[in-house]
């Protein structure tokens, strides 16, 4: 069995004519119920369906796409041709979606039925042999017309009663489904034996007359006869003469006060009047804060141990109180330091860029310094770099490039802002 999909095997049976002069259908009506994933599939699928004698296809039908609702489907097999011979068919396949289901469904006697005709029936007619031993019953079939109603026959012994299925977990309360279709009638039961005849008693002389009976209860009241059909309604009838006109009502009540009424058109515009006397001058404003500088411009194209590249002092300090960036004699390392003051602490934030063809890289470092700790920066090949240095309330942001990735000139400028 495909673990993905499972058949729950309903029913199969022949449709054939219960007449030995008619033609027999060559179809198989099968039903079953569907699970994929162990829950009931609904939707439409590919199904195709083989007959089997062992292991050796007798017949198989081309796919045919089948609705299947929560599971439940059901489908007509055929027609088979009449070269097709059903003697030794014993199983039924069916491929869901390309793959054969296991295990097959296997066939009761009944589906040898096809392999009679009209002839065999006759001569059998003719020359009847011993009665054979009652087979198994078959599947129901297609139900007939219905037939005249029957002498109400003897009530037939009770079914047993079949095992309870095993209760399942409740679900949780799922949306109202659609209607399920109708399952197929169940067969009707066997109809009991019949008693053994008694055998006729020996003619009683006839009696003596009886008394007569006293006159019986009336009988109980009949049913009410049905309700006649209601009538149609009656034409709309000629309006009446118009009344006389009444008397004239007592004057009513003042009414409240009404709302405000909307504001008026606006009046014309009044004469210019005459030009007002020169107001006094105003007092001299103060002095605006100092601007920030311009930007400065930088440069090192010495390498060098120790080549100042940019310093940055306090507003406030003294101007050997400062941090500085120095070359290191690497063209890509520098080295942010505190050269003097040996309580003084110093931030600063790094990052340069690499390019290539591919695209480019951000690298980013920060971090702190003083007298006794310095720290580098190593941008390797890349050709530009920003650095964020801060002393105090005073910061600056200085910005450097080069034409390549070996070159040792660095060009850029520097922006100091004071707070």
């Amino acid at each position: 069995m495909n673990r993905l999909v499972k058949l729950f095997f309903l029913s199969a049976f022949f449709l054939c004519s219960t007449r030995l002069d008619a033609q027999i259908p060559r179809t198989i009506a099968y039903e079953g119920v569907i699970e994929k994933e162990g829950t009931p599939f609904t939707g439409e699928a590919s199904f195709t369906f083989t007959l089997y004698r062992g292991d050796i296809i007798a017949w198989q039908s081309p796919a045919q796409l089948i609705i299947v609702n929560k599971g439940f489907f059901r489908a007509i097999i055929g027609p088979i041709a009449d070269s097709v011979q059903f003697r030794g068919i014993d199983s039924l396949g069916i491929s869901y979606e390309g793959n054969e289901l296991s295990p097959r469904v296997s066939f009761a006697s009944v589906a040898y039925s096809f392999s009679a005709s009209y002839a065999l029936f006759a001569d059998s007619a003719r020359n009847p042999g011993p009665p054979g031993a009652k087979g198994e019953q078959g599947p129901a079939g297609i139900p007939g017309d219905k037939g005249d109603k029957g002498d109400k026959g003897d009530k037939g012994d009770t079914g047993i009663e079949g095992a309870p299925g095993l209760k399942g977990d409740k679900g949780d309360k799922g949306d109202p489904g659609e209607g399920g279709l109708q399952g197929i009638k169940g067969d009707k039961g066997d109809s009991g034996d019949p008693g053994v005849q008694g055998l006729k008693g020996d003619k009683g002389d006839p009696g003596d007359a009886g008394v007569q009976g006293l006159k019986g209860d009336k009988g109980d009241k009949g049913d009410p006869g049905t309700q006649g059909l209601k009538g149609d309604k009656g034409d709309k009838g000629d309006p009446g003469a118009q009344g006389l006109k009444g008397d004239q009502g007592v004057q009513g009540l003042k009414g409240d006060k009404g709302d405000k009424g909307a504001i008026g058109l606006q009046g014309i515009q009044g004469l210019k009047g005459d030009k007002g006397d020169k107001g006094d001058p105003g007092t001299t404003g103060s002095k605006g804060d100092k601007g920030d500088p311009a930007y400065i411009e930088v440069s090192t194209t010495d390498q060098t141990e120790g080549t100042v590249v940019f310093s940055l002092a306090q507003s406030n300090g003294s101007p050997n109180e400062n941090v500085q960036i120095v070359r290191t004699g690497t063209p890509g390392i520098f080295r942010v330091e505190i050269p003097t003051s040996p309580t003084l602490t110093a931030t600063y934030s790094a990052w340069w860029h690499t390019t290539s063809e591919g695209g480019g890289t951000v690298n980013v470092g920060n971090g702190s310094v003083s007298l006794n700790a310095s720290q580098q920066i190593d941008v390797g090949s890349a050709m530009q770099l920003s650095i964020m240095m801060k002393i105090g309330t005073t910061w600056s942001k200085l910005e450097l490039f080069r034409e390549s990735s070996d070159n040792m000139q660095w060009y850029g400028f520097a922006h100091t802002s004071v707070h």
